[in-house]
């Protein structure tokens, strides 16, 4: 497999530091992985202890760190001890958006480990989650992989089951790595095989007419979890209106070698059914060659 680590701002691991006492986690937020963000702004407990500190120690490449606009950002870093120099937050996005990937590194040595600190100092930074790309050294077991809605390894049905890929950026926010794919064919397929001990699948919903239904079976055995209806066709519509970073489907499973199946088994009008990406918790077992 080609996956990425992710770690969310609310598991986040014991090689990831959060330095200073004005750095906030928010539950309950709506177009975020999970529903949860970190938030650092200045002077927001009044007096810091210690200088606001992101810290994160790493066996892989490139590094992401994607949150919430805010346009008046700043902050320096230090990656494996090179001296600070100024993030390169990006410009010419919405204040509030969701989903952005506010500061990225690449063309780090494989094989190595990295040590990446930033610092803030203005604006109000928010951390939704964080991905690097492993590499042959990687600590696995324990950690969620994610792989974008146009990996490979996910195999959609084709022909006249055709899913639809392309890429979105809505007013509230983007999909990961800004690309989403869809279908409005009932019947329509997806599958993954994988070896973890949990799966989770992340979607967008789009809030327009019809009805909605998809099936998410593992191992061929329907759970609790299996059915999801987000729209019975009684919904208000407004076609301006997409929920972001939807958790469509969770399940723990034992650790070893599982296959997700999702099938779209009702819709109509205008809806589709619109995956983003895919995690799944990491055993002894995984490796990065699938």
């Amino acid at each position: 497999m080609s996956p990425s680590i992710i770690l969310d701002d609310s598991a986040l691991p014991i090689n990831f530091d959060l330095l200073g006492n004005t750095w906030t986690r928010q539950t309950g937020q709506n177009g975020v992985y999970n529903g949860t963000v970190t938030v650092w702004s200045p002077g927001q407990t009044g007096f810091a202890i210690q200088n606001p500190e992101l810290s994160l120690f790493y066996y892989g490449s490139d590094f992401n760190f994607y949150g919430t606009m805010e346009n008046n950002l700043a902050a320096n870093y230090t990656i494996d001890g090179t001296t600070l120099r100024p993030v390169p937050f990006p410009t010419n996005i919405s204040n509030g958006k969701t989903g952005i990937n506010l500061f990225s590194l690449t063309g780090l040595t494989e094989g190595l480990s990295h040590t990446l600190d930033i610092f803030p100092s203005a604006g109000q930074l928010t951390l939704d989650y964080i991905t690097y790309t492993p590499n042959i050294d990687t600590p696995l077991s324990g950690l969620h992989l994610i792989l974008d809605d146009n990996d490979a390894n996910l195999k959609y049905s084709t022909g006249q089951l055709q899913w639809n890929h392309t890429t979105g950026d809505f007013q509230s926010g983007r999909p990961y790595n800004g690309t989403m794919t869809g279908t409005g064919v009932i019947n329509s397929t997806m599958q993954l095989t994988f070896e973890g001990s949990d799966i989770s699948v992340y979607g967008l919903l789009h809030q327009v007419d019809g009805r909605l239904s998809a099936s998410f079976v593992v191992d061929g055995q329907p759970s609790a979890a299996s059915n999801f209806t987000p729209f019975d066709g009684d919904q208000d519509s407004n076609e301006s209106t997409w929920k972001l970073s939807q958790q469509f489907f969770h399940q723990d499973l034992s650790p070893g070698q599982h296959t997700l199946l999702v099938t779209l088994t009702d819709v109509s009008q205008s809806q589709m059914l619109w995956i983003d990406s895919v995690t799944f918790e990491a055993t002894s077992a995984t490796t990065l060659t699938g």
